[in-house]
């Protein structure tokens, strides 16, 4: 697939690693190139500690 710039484009899998897979939700691709991840927030909170 190829990044259509403006849109939210799903990650490949090749492009992370494990350990961030489960927070990636995509990326934004800007007209000049510049790409910004997209992160899950409830996957995040969902990994941090139970605080007691």
């Amino acid at each position: 697939m190829v990044p259509q710039p403006g849109r939210s484009n799903p990650l490949p899998s090749s492009a992370i690693t494990p350990g961030l897979a489960p927070f990636l939700q995509g990326y934004w691709v800007k007209p000049d190139g510049e790409i910004t991840l997209v992160l899950n927030g409830d996957a995040i909170l969902s990994a941090l500690p139970a605080s007691t």
